[in-house]
């Protein structure tokens, strides 16, 4: 690990069938220091048994393992342990494959290898946000263009939600 990587706090199973990309995101995630693999499997039956065995906060996952796919995996990982954050790192990037995946339960859908160096940082922020739950959102009454800003009320705190208009992603960040 790098030595001036911060202690990792989120464990994260890899699932894949190549070595060499397993490889390659194990020594991503040991660079950046936020995350830690507790598990790798190249097929459905070691995957099972490993996110069972270990909780991770977090699976990476190729859509297509050898001659199996991963669709039941999201949905038996997100029923078993919907705060588990699922990431698809595939090379089967087309709009079906993706909309099939994030309708399974996957929390965000990556392309190989166009996406590839996002994903250390992506699952990082995920789980870094994960902590963050919406009881009642409520919209203020002021609007920054090109930025929506919604302030929410939460169980005992305030957050802020910033919305770029051109973008579908939502980041929420805690703010005093």
């Amino acid at each position: 690990m790098n030595k001036n990587a911060r202690m990792a706090t989120h464990r994260v199973l890899l699932v894949e069938d190549s070595a060499v990309v397993r490889e390659r995101l194990r020594s991503q995630i040991e660079e950046d220091g936020r995350l830690a693999v507790v598990g790798e499997a190249a097929d459905l039956a070691q995957a099972r048994q490993i996110f069972h065995d270990t909780a991770p906060d977090a699976v990476v996952l190729d859509v297509q393992l050898a001659n199996e796919t991963t669709f039941d995996l999201l949905v038996e990982f997100k029923r078993s342990r919907p705060e588990c954050k699922l990431v698809v790192l595939t090379q089967y990037s087309v709009h079906p494959y993706r909309e099939r995946c994030l309708e399974l339960g996957a929390d965000r859908f990556l392309a190989k290898p166009s996406d590839f160096e996002r994903i250390v940082p992506l699952v990082a922020e995920l789980l870094d946000d994960a902590s963050v739950i919406v009881v009642a959102p409520t919209i203020t009454d002021w609007v920054r263009v090109p930025e929506l800003v919604v302030k929410l009320r939460f169980v005992a705190k305030v957050a802020w939600m910033k919305c770029d208009a051109t973008d579908s992603v939502v980041v929420v960040n805690e703010a005093c």
